[in-house]
């Protein structure tokens, strides 16, 4: 009678969170902002922010870039339900590419995408509110150290082949990432992109927001379900009479089920080795 009691309450939750759980259809962005910020190994300011690229790793000549690239995440409604992020870039291919680690690591202040322009990987200088590799915003307000502020451990990384395609990020620290920018909507200063293979002549190239062909964009999905809400019933959430009859139906049906698992369980439990019946001559008789 306990395990058919025990049964009763594990089926009425299981019918609450089977009926009233929504999950809503991903949200698919593309990237507000993006720039690619240049190291000059002088003062000079140099960026990228209008070009149709981006471009992360160190050059020929020993310089090195990096990548910046920002959402806007306000409409995710129910940040607790996030599921899984997937950061999606295209990488457009280089006869000299080699396989790369290219990480992403959240950045710690406000940056802008500018007016700076040069086509191809090349930097031009940088406008009045335009990233670099030592402001955040130029002439105004400096980066905690050259090349960006960011925490140091990266919220994901991906290895990027030499070939043309698109290449995925995803993980526990990009939905971390996102609930914390919902959260503190101030503090969205989005991804930098760092390349760790080691050397000259290992810059990855990818497109910018600015590509001609929209499908290359930056993107950012993001799985949720929606907040939990009251069960279908009366606009004050209490449930209807229907609601209760269906929810009663089914947890007995359940239930019904259960017990004749159980009986059937107790019945061929019962069918052992009957007593042996003696004889009288047995007991001396």
């Amino acid at each position: 009678m306990q395990l058919v009691a025990s049964a009763l309450v594990l089926a009425v939750a299981l019918l609450a969170t089977v009926a009233w759980s929504v999950s809503a259809d991903p949200i698919d962005l593309r990237a507000t902002e993006d720039t690619t910020i240049c190291d000059s190994n002088t003062e000079e300011d140099l960026a990228n922010a209008l070009g149709d690229g981006l471009y992360v790793g160190v050059t020929g000549r020993d310089l090195e870039r990096r990548a910046l690239v920002k959402f806007n995440v306000t409409d995710v409604p129910n940040p607790d339900g996030i599921q899984n992020v997937t950061f999606v870039l295209y990488e457009r291919s280089n006869p000299k590419d080699q396989p790369a680690n290219i990480s992403l690591h959240r950045v710690l202040q406000e940056w802008h995408e500018g007016m700076s322009f040069f086509p191809g990987g090349a930097c031009a200088p940088s406008s009045s509110i335009d990233a670099s590799w030592n402001y955040s915003v130029v002439n105004q307000t400096r980066w905690q150290a050259p090349g960006g502020s960011f925490v140091a451990t990266p919220s994901v990384l991906t290895e990027v082949g030499k070939d043309t395609a698109f290449y995925t990020w995803s993980g526990d620290g990009l939905i971390d990432d996102v609930k914390f920018w919902v959260a503190n909507p101030e503090q969205n200063f989005g991804w930098i992109l760092l390349n760790n293979q080691e050397g000259a002549r290992s810059v990855k190239s990818f497109a910018s927001r600015q590509a001609a062909d929209a499908e290359d964009i930056p993107r950012l999905i993001i799985g949720y379900d929606l907040a939990p809400s009251p069960p279908p019933g009366n606009p004050d959430g209490s449930s209807s009479d229907k609601t209760v009859i269906i929810a009663v139906v089914v947890s007995l049906g359940a239930v019904a089920i259960i017990g004749v698992v159980v009986m059937y369980t107790v019945k061929k439990r019962s069918r052992g080795p009957q007593p042996q019946q003696l004889a009288a001559d047995d007991y001396g008789l």
